[in-house]
């Protein structure tokens, strides 16, 4: 499919608040978008690369709400039950550094979002960063490296700020 009809497609009819939910999904699986059962993706999301979506999946009951961006030029891998808020860019591509810069090329790294995380207003993840299970990201925060253990991080850039609550729930993943 031509880049135009894609861009069309996925970020102008898919991406409209004119359209049903269900039909949100279905264009956007339509260019292979990987979502499992009962995703929600909310209007005024856009896709970097959307003329193939088939590196971007979303577990069961996932969550992206208005206006995230997904640079989908590597691997996006969003865990269940995983929730996003407004404004989260998710960028999966970088450049070298030097110069001149128009000699440096892109690098590409995939983002992994564990499962049962929430990601806040306008954080952004940068490329090649891996948010284990279980963590919560503030508001605002920049992500630029790897999250594993289960938490609260916030800040620029993110950092552990305490545990989660006592909640009853065993955390997945030891630290």
């Amino acid at each position: 499919m031509s880049s135009k009809f894609s861009q069309f497609h996925v970020n102008i009819v898919a991406a409209s608040d004119l359209i049903t939910e269900d039909r949100r999904l279905a264009i956007l699986r339509r260019f292979g978008l990987a979502a499992a059962d009962r995703c929600f993706i909310s209007s005024r999301c856009y896709f970097e690369h959307p003329h193939d979506l088939s590196n971007v999946s979303l577990g069961e009951n996932c969550f992206l709400n208005h206006e995230c961006f997904l640079d989908n030029g590597a691997a996006i891998a969003i865990g269940d039950n995983t929730r996003i808020a407004p404004r989260v860019s998710i960028l999966t591509t970088t450049h070298e550094t030097g110069f001149p810069v128009t000699a440096r090329g892109a690098i590409r790294k995939l983002v992994r979002i564990g499962r049962d995380c929430w990601i806040g207003t306008g954080v952004i993840v940068l490329p090649g960063v891996t948010i284990g299970d279980c963590v919560t990201i503030g508001a605002g925060s920049v992500v630029n490296k790897d999250i594993l253990c289960s938490g609260i991080y916030a800040g620029i850039p993110a950092r552990f700020i305490r545990e989660h609550p006592a909640t009853g729930m065993i955390a997945v993943n030891q630290c």
